[in-house]
């Protein structure tokens, strides 16, 4: 609310107060008329009785004289009161007038907004076009280099630095829009790279040109070593002719052998094995291969078995052969494979496609409350080896997720399950890959190019984990699944060895880690920060590592949802039992000897037992929008931006705190500190036992109104103007997290155990989970603003403009029971064990149940603090 705003409020609060005394006095001046009419009509019947009560007429005379002396004073009241009227209503109209200049002025600055925003805009389209010069001249020379054999490898990593720049630059001057003045501080360091990247250009041109030189001393050496390689290959290719006749008849043996296999008894299979062995003596190629396939052979004979008759008797089933992988140590292919008959049906229509693979779903008969999927290459060119790699990879992602997950991250990740598929009903006995189904909604996070798709914290920082732990050896990348339950990975090695044509090498490598940007996670498992590493990072934004709040908070809070019981009493007993009247309310806090409210720039001191006001506290100059009570001291704050210091058992003002620049709108304590928001968007930190400032926490955008602390005082929770909540590390005094989801002003909170409750001028309440750092409610109970919230263990208060005062269940937040007493807007709630405070402008009213039971709610803990 703006200072014109506040003054417009003020001056409607004095006109309804002079109206209240006109009214007043109105009703005076007609009973002293119908008085002074008695003794007239008294007058006239005893007129006969004249003589005899001529003495008791001159007192009359007297009285009426009396009388109409006061209501000359109560007219000229009366007059004054409208002077005093017609005053403020020319003062209203020059505000009216300067809210219309100041318009003026906002609209001026409206203007010139624009015309530099659109003055930044051209900047930043001759920066994108400087931009595409570069692209092209890049072009160029990549055309340029594929004319030439030699030294490629050294321009192409100077081209994919240079490529790796350009997409910095384009990120950057993405970001424009954000703020005019790093719009323009960016355009300088935008145009700083630019030169920077035409010197490299000049640079790798220069290269080039030496390159060109040096091909034209080598081009003899080439002729003569390309007359050797051609001799050379011939020899190879005789060689191999011999080699693959070999090849042909051994497969055309192992072929005889397999048709046997089929129909031959499983005992006589096993005394066959050993020829296999035999066999493979005599095929070619190395001896590490001839083990590899006699091994394969005889554990393929060992591990046949019968089909299940009584599963293939189901309509649509069909029998496989399914081959698993092992393998328990860190290098992925030194796994065996071992294998099993299984019946299944699958359907013979796709249910997914992609770019290269099929998905079909599959039912296995031993499994029929599972879900499978069936992955086939759309090329039937594709050799059983492909789908080995793809199975062989997932099982050791899988293993790296483990490892993952044993660093305790705020949220686990984990891939399918996977194994080959052998159709040996079909023709050809076609392979797939079969993986569980995994049920909701497919999510690819980024691609093999190191591109993020969805800027997740969880999958980015796995990534970024494989690469650190594998002593920068390998990444996976290609992440992609349901949530964090992932599928079909690819890795990049150093020395892009195995894991498919997907593995980019060390260009894969360096594709993730020029788009990796390090977040929460990566710092939680004190991973290497990349592009931040020469300065502290505080990460604000997605999945977060939270143990600080977690352990914090007040495990005896009151419990929610699925937690909470129904009230223990009848909400609808609850009565007003008093009615303290006081003028100018804004703010209301009880301690346990007495209430304390403002009224206006004044403190009232109100005793709990005769509701009478015991004291009243002066020494501001403007209205107290603020108030903290702690166990030596009551602390005020005021739109004179002042925090004033009482003492709790003289009621003296001890101490003037003066830092703040604008009018202070929330303080809370607990037993050693205080902090106050204000509105000029700052948070500060005081010292109660030296009543000095200690801290300033800047980082809201509009003026904090409303604090909320943990139970150990470890974590502070603030809101305001900017539609933001923001949680602080309090030993740290940093801001460590951001929750977002008001549209409108935030103008109170309040935290119980797990959960955040938050409220303000959308008229809405939220509930958050603090534990997972996520929303898990929002109500709409109100007509307009919410002011304040109390949470008790049989419902969650709330108080508004709309003049009511709601209550709900602390199981789903549904409406309990609705108080609408008062005549205007509720500024306010407290309560202590016995009741419950509302404030308004009809005065100050005290709730209680008509039967007692017990206590109504345990204090805040923050407030036990401040008090012991």
């Amino acid at each position: 609310m703006s200072t014109t705003e506040e003054s417009r409020l003020e001056l409607r609060k004095n006109l309804r107060d002079e109206q209240q005394k006109r009214e007043k006095a109105e009703g005076a001046l007609s009973k002293l008329q119908a008085k002074h009419d008695k003794q007239k009509e008294k007058l006239q019947e005893n007129r006969e009785e004249n003589d005899q009560l001529r003495g008791q007429v001159d007192t009359v005379k007297k009285q009426n004289e009396e009388l109409d002396k006061e209501k000359s004073d109560i007219r000229k009241s009366l007059d004054e009161t409208q002077t005093t009227r017609n005053r403020l209503e020319m003062e209203n109209e020059t505000l009216q007038r300067e809210i219309r200049k100041l318009k003026k002025i906002a609209e001026t600055a409206e203007a010139e907004k624009k015309e530099l925003e659109k003055k930044l805009k051209d900047q930043k389209a001759q920066a994108l076009e400087d931009l595409r010069d570069i692209e092209l001249q890049n072009k160029q020379l990549q055309k340029l280099s594929r004319q030439h054999s030699y030294k490629v490898e050294e321009l192409e990593t100077d081209k994919q630095n240079l490529s790796a720049q350009i997409q910095l630059n384009r990120r950057l001057s993405f970001k424009f829009d954000k703020d005019m003045s790093d719009d323009l501080l960016r355009a300088e360091k935008l145009e700083m790279e630019k030169a920077a990247l035409v010197f490299q250009l000049k640079e790798a041109q220069k290269k080039f040109d030496d390159v060109v030189t040096e091909n034209g001393n080598l081009a003899d050496k080439v002729k003569q070593l390309e007359g050797k390689l051609k001799l050379k290959t011939d020899q190879q290719a005789e060689k191999k002719k011999q080699v693959q006749e070999k090849v042909d008849e051994m497969q055309k043996r192992i072929d005889e052998l397999e048709a046997e296999h089929r129909t031959t008894p499983r005992t006589v299979r096993k005394e066959k094995s050993g020829f296999f062995k035999e066999l493979m003596v005599e095929a070619p190629g190395t001896l590490e291969r001839q083990n590899s396939i006699a091994s394969s052979i005889t554990e393929f004979v060992k591990n046949s078995e019968q089909f299940d008759e009584d599963l293939l008797k189901e309509p649509g089933t069909e029998k496989a052969r399914l081959w698993e992988y092992h393998s328990d140590s860190r290098k992925w292919d030194d796994g065996k494979w071992s294998n099993s008959p299984i019946v299944i049906q699958m359907e013979k229509r796709p249910f997914a496609e992609g770019n290269l693979r099929t998905a079909y779903m599959v039912k296995r008969m031993d499994m029929p409350n599972l879900k499978f999927v069936a992955k086939m290459s759309k090329k039937t060119s594709h050799r059983r080896e492909i789908y080995e790699n793809d199975v062989e990879m997932q099982i050791f992602c899988k293993q790296w997720a483990e490892k993952f997950n044993a660093e305790n991250p705020p949220k686990k990740v984990s891939y399918a399950d996977a194994w080959l598929i052998e159709l040996v009903d079909r023709r050809g006995n076609p392979v797939a890959m079969l993986e569980t189904f995994i049920e909701g909604e497919y999510v690819k996070y980024s691609n093999n190019d190191g591109v993020v798709l969805v800027n997740r914290n969880t999958p980015q920082a796995f990534s970024h984990y494989t690469y650190e732990k594998s002593l920068e050896d390998l990444v996976i990348v290609d992440i992609q699944g349901v949530d964090d339950f992932y599928t079909d990975p690819q890795i990049h090695t150093k020395d892009q060895k195995g894991f498919g044509l997907g593995n980019l090498g060390q260009k894969g490598i360096f594709k993730f880690l020029i788009t990796h940007e390090c977040n929460a996670i990566c710092q939680h498992l004190k991973l290497k920060l990349r592009k931040e590493s020469s300065k502290q990072v505080v990460f604000t934004n997605g999945t977060m590592v939270f143990p600080e709040v977690v352990k914090t908070l007040d495990t005896n809070g009151v419990k929610l949802f699925d937690g909470a019981s129904p009230p223990s009493r009848d909400l609808t007993s609850l009565t007003c039992i008093e009615t303290l009247k006081c003028s100018s309310l804004d703010v209301l806090e009880i301690s346990s000897e007495f209430l304390v409210t403002n009224s206006g720039s004044d403190l009232k001191i109100w005793d709990l037992g005769t509701w009478e006001c015991k004291e009243t506290l002066k020494g501001h100059c403007d209205v107290i929008e603020a108030l903290a009570i702690h166990s030596k001291y009551i602390f005020s704050g005021s739109a004179d931006k002042d925090i004033r210091v009482w003492s709790k058992t003289t009621f003296k003002c001890i101490a003037t705190l003066a830092e703040h620049t604008a009018g202070v709108k929330v303080l809370i304590c607990d037993g050693s500190r205080l902090y106050s928001g204000s509105n000029d968007k700052t948070i500060r930190v005081w010292s109660i036992d030296e009543l000095r400032e200690i801290e300033i926490l800047k980082g809201h955008d509009k003026y904090v109104k409303t604090l909320a602390i943990s139970q150990d005082s470890k974590i502070l929770f603030s809101g305001g103007n900017d539609c933001v909540i923001k949680v602080w590390n309090l030993e740290t005094m940093e801001c460590i997290y951001n929750l977002e989801s008001h549209k409108k002003w935030i103008k109170t909170l309040a935290l119980s155990g797990n959960y955040l409750f938050s409220a303000g001028n959308d008229k809405k309440i939220k509930v958050w989970d603090i534990s997972q750092l996520k929303l898990l409610k929002t109500v709409k109970p109100h007509a307009d603003n919410v002011n304040g919230l109390l949470v008790c263990q049989d419902f969650i208060l709330s108080v508004s403009d709309d003049a009511s005062i709601k209550m709900h269940s602390c199981q789903n937040m549904e409406p309990l029971h609705s108080l609408n007493e008062h005549r205007g807007a509720v500024v306010g709630a407290c309560m202590n064990n016995k009741y419950i405070f509302t404030g308004s402008f009809d005065g100050i009213k005290v709730w209680s149940y008509k039967t007692e039971v017990g206590s109504l709610t345990a204090e805040p803990e923050y407030r036990k603090k401040a008090d012991s």
